[in-house]
């Protein structure tokens, strides 16, 4: 018999195929390419939260900035707070920027949760044309707030709060004796 003939009639087994499925280099090839993933959307969800935040901190700087134009104002017209029909025009001389129409509209502009020429604060109900002095517990007194009623110069109570929250489920409150804190509402 010849070598061809031997080749035709008995061929040469192959080698083995090596069995399919996840090699060792694929299973650290896909881990790899995971971790790439997870790295980039973890740093795109922090690149979202910190401008989330820093929208949330303008609002609380921006009422932190009326209640203390409010102070000032109620101190200069002999301790008596803004009608509330004209609040807001009437500390705009008291809020940082207010020379520019754009501080002023950054100033008055909640810059969460509201639309272009719309604001997002309102004054207590009860703070309108009142004496500073003759409210009991300054610390505990409601004066600015995040709001529902959305125009200029708005004014009402407490009920006008978003039920949400517009910062991640919080609202932000000025107080009279000027302090500012975030109040957690409920989550139905």
């Amino acid at each position: 018999m010849s070598k061809l003939q031997r080749t035709v009639l008995y061929p040469r087994p192959k080698p083995p195929k090596p069995p399919g499925g996840w090699t060792v280099l694929k299973a650290f090839a896909a881990g790899g390419l995971c971790l790439i993933l997870l790295v980039f959307l973890d740093a795109t969800y922090h690149v979202f939260a910190q401008a989330q935040a820093a929208r949330s901190g303008g609002c609380y700087s921006n009422i932190k900035h009326m209640v203390s134009a409010l102070a000032i104002y109620a101190n200069e017209n002999d301790d008596t707070l803004p009608k509330g029909s004209i609040w807001m025009d009437s500390i705009a001389p008291y809020v940082p920027n207010y020379r520019t129409t754009e501080g002023l509209e950054t100033s008055f502009h909640d810059p969460v949760g509201v639309g272009e020429k719309e604001y997002g604060y309102a004054l207590n109900q009860l703070a309108p044309g009142r004496k500073t002095v003759d409210i009991d517990n300054p610390d505990r007194f409601i004066l600015v707030f995040d709001s529902t009623l959305l125009g200029r110069n708005e004014f009402g109570d407490k009920s006008s709060m978003p039920k949400r929250g517009r910062h991640e489920n919080r609202n932000v409150i000025g107080f009279l004796d000027s302090h500012v804190q975030w109040l957690p509402m409920s989550v139905d």
